[in-house]
């Protein structure tokens, strides 16, 4: 009995010793490539800050919009063909739009022009974040 408690230590601590040690380093990866809770970062994206990022921690040609509640899929059309955007995917919660710019305009250029339209909540960059 008492050789039957020993294995049991035995084998917890080594399990407890082989699930200790540092993890692999985080990777980075863009927006479109988490789950849609993860798209949002700690920084308002009303805000139009980016928290203090350096310029060049987004994927290029690309901008994240989140649409008015109750926005017509034609009104969404109608801004994509004015700003030459092309819709990437679509995150139902919280009903994010990943957009490509494709007419040579910068992100910010195209995310001022974004917010010129009623129709647009927010608009920001495809931040590439990092998992910690």
């Amino acid at each position: 009995m008492k050789s039957v408690g020993f294995i049991h230590l035995l084998v917890l601590t080594f399990l407890t010793m082989s699930c200790t040690g540092s993890a692999t380093p985080p990777e980075q990866r863009p927006a479109d490539a988490v789950q849609a809770g993860g798209v949002q970062g700690q920084d308002d994206p009303r805000s139009g800050s980016t928290g203090g990022r350096k310029s060049g921690d987004h994927v290029p040609e690309q901008v994240l919009v989140k649409f008015r509640e109750g926005t017509k899929e034609q009104t969404i059309r109608a801004i994509e063909n004015q700003l030459h955007l092309q819709t990437i995917r679509i995150i139902p919660r919280p009903n994010l739009y990943l957009m490509k710019i494709e007419n040579g305009f910068s992100v910010q250029e195209t995310i001022k022009r974004l917010q010129e339209f009623e129709a647009v909540e927010y608009a920001e960059p495809n931040l590439i974040r990092t998992i910690q």
